[in-house]
């Protein structure tokens, strides 16, 4: 990203959090005058609870305001550190932008609801079910935004699908909020969007709505090619490989590596595949049980590079007798992992392959 470039979305960002902060500011004077109408009326119990809240406004308004928009140390002072940008911190520029939009969202969203719990507040009775059931929604507004802050502050953070997992219920609000807020025109004003890509909330948002249908197409393709995988290398594939068999299934779908990684992750999560394990750097998808040995597992990391391996290369790189390394050869063929050609004399492994190929699903 140039200087020019990166000067516009440290503006864009300060805007964004300056609207945010003015909204949680006017948010604690509600929640000030909504502590002396609880007081008022001797709800002291559910006085304590307003009090945390604000108590949680006043500190994420602090973080807020006061934080800087990235981490990494070349962003904050150009006199003190290398001006050099970091390739990563450039791919995640449009992501952290997009917190900070959720973000002001939420704290725009946060102040709708105190102006409403205020209004409400003055019939307020200890057995009114509708106006608690508001101000847990309101806490739980403030708990989004201390999530959002926390990924943005850090290196690490939170993982973005982990933050849009908790909005597939809220997209459309979200783009109401979006439209009160004329978060589109700040977008083309800041001049951090190019010309040839379009709006980051939009970008992002779609992501949030097409996940549950387009992670279940994804799902489908693994479990219903997983028997097929299994004939030919024993129930292991590389990532990349099944990347390549689910485009060749589905070519309308419009997916990346990272799409099929994350539906792998949660089919794990559901308990109907093993999962994803690593094998000598490389991510193997595991789509049937494959109960192997230490030894088996030896000989994974081995044929990880090109797929096959012979007798004397086992031998010579483990130490082991003849016997232990061909027994352990021989029950990965039983179990479908790999072959012996006879003619090359090399035990193949056609899931670190890349020549094997599949019935179109």
């Amino acid at each position: 990203m140039n200087s020019k470039l990166r000067e516009k979305a440290n503006s864009f960002d300060r805007i964004l959090r300056q609207r945010a902060t003015n909204y949680l500011k006017n948010v604690e004077k509600h929640t000030s005058r909504l502590m002396e109408i609880t007081y008022d009326k001797g709800a002291f119990t559910f006085l304590k609870r307003i009090e945390r809240l604000k108590n949680g406004i006043s500190q994420i308004k602090y973080d807020i305001e006061y934080g800087s928009f990235l981490s990494l140390p070349a962003f904050r002072s150009e006199r003190r550190f290398s001006t050099e940008t970091p390739t990563k911190a450039d791919e995640e520029i449009p992501r952290l932008l997009f917190i900070d939009e959720l973000m002001l969202l939420e704290c725009r969203n946060l102040f709708d609801k105190l102006q409403e719990i205020e209004r409400k507040a003055y019939t307020y009775t200890p057995d009114d079910a509708h106006f608690l059931e508001l101000f847990e929604k309101t806490e739980e507004s403030l708990r989004r935004i201390e999530r959002l802050q926390l990924s943005r502050s850090s290196l690490e953070g939170v993982p973005l699908d982990s933050i849009i997992a908790n909005y597939e219920e809220k997209v459309n609000e979200l783009q109401e909020l979006a439209e009160r807020e004329n978060l589109f025109l700040l977008e083309i004003n800041s001049g951090v969007v190019p010309k040839n890509k379009g709006s980051i909330f939009t970008r992002f948002i779609s992501a949030i709505s097409r996940k549950p249908t387009f992670e279940r197409e994804i799902s489908d393709v693994i479990l219903l090619v997983g028997e097929k995988i299994k004939m030919k290398t024993g129930g292991l594939v590389k990532l990349p490989i099944l990347y390549s068999i689910i485009k060749a299934a589905k070519p309308s779908l419009r997916i990346s590596i990272k799409d099929v990684e994350n539906a792998v992750r949660t089919l794990e999560k559901k308990g109907l595949i093993p999962g994803l394990r690593e094998i000598s750097g490389i991510k193997i998808v595991e789509l049937l049980p494959v109960t192997a040995t230490p030894d088996q597992n030896t000989i994974l990391g081995m044929a990880a590079d090109n797929g096959q391996l012979t007798i004397e290369e086992v031998l010579l790189k483990t130490k082991w007798t003849y016997e232990r390394a061909i027994r352990a050869l021989k029950q990965m063929e039983e179990l479908g992992i790999c072959k012996y050609d006879v003619v090359s004399r090399k035990w193949i492994f056609p899931a670190f392959t890349e020549d094997y190929k599949l019935e179109r699903t």
